[in-house]
């Protein structure tokens, strides 16, 4: 999209400032990724890193009500996609997990925060914001290893959010986030 603006002669920064031309390229994402991943199955060179590709799908959480929030007011928590999928791989898998958890758009501060101090998985961009109505699900599957797992990775979330706290930073915009 970048590229397209560019040999429109267009500034990229003001478009890329638009919220509307921003959504476009959000769905125009719906059909670049899967395009992109059939070129890359059809080329020799990688081939084979498509010889076994098994899609799986998982189920979202249901919001969750709660009165903590920014406003005081009663808000929904929503489980963000980054969230199901470490939650995922917490359970017991038949495949080897992944090395990256992305989704089409860039993680929000907790999401990124939560597979930092996880440790298992990386992600390939972050956009920093932090979302009161964020949570990680209270799940009667989790094993007592999934439970100390879970509550030393939100004990380490809690310190490094602390921490960040007494560190002045500055204040930028907010970025597109879906």
């Amino acid at each position: 999209f970048r590229t397209t603006l560019k040999n429109a002669g267009l500034n990229c920064r003001k478009w890329f400032n638009n919220k509307f031309i921003m959504q476009i390229d959000k769905l125009a994402a719906y059909h670049r990724i899967p395009d992109t991943l059939a070129r890359a199955a059809h080329r020799k060179a990688t081939r084979h890193l498509f010889s076994s590709i098994k899609v799986e799908y998982v189920d979202a959480y249901k919001p969750r009500p709660s009165l903590v929030s920014l406003t005081g007011k009663k808000v929904d928590c929503h489980v963000h996609a980054e969230v199901q999928l470490v939650i995922h791989y917490l359970q017991p898998v038949t495949t080897l997990p992944p090395r990256y958890i992305g989704t089409s758009k860039g993680a929000c501060f907790l999401c990124h925060l939560l597979i930092v101090e996880h440790s298992r998985f990386a992600v390939s961009t972050w956009h920093g914001r932090l979302f009161d109505q964020w949570t990680i699900p209270d799940l009667a599957e989790y094993t007592p290893e999934n439970v100390a797992t879970l509550r030393a990775i939100i004990q380490r979330m809690h310190d490094k959010s602390s921490r960040l706290l007494t560190v002045p930073h500055p204040k930028r915009p907010h970025p597109l986030t879906s």
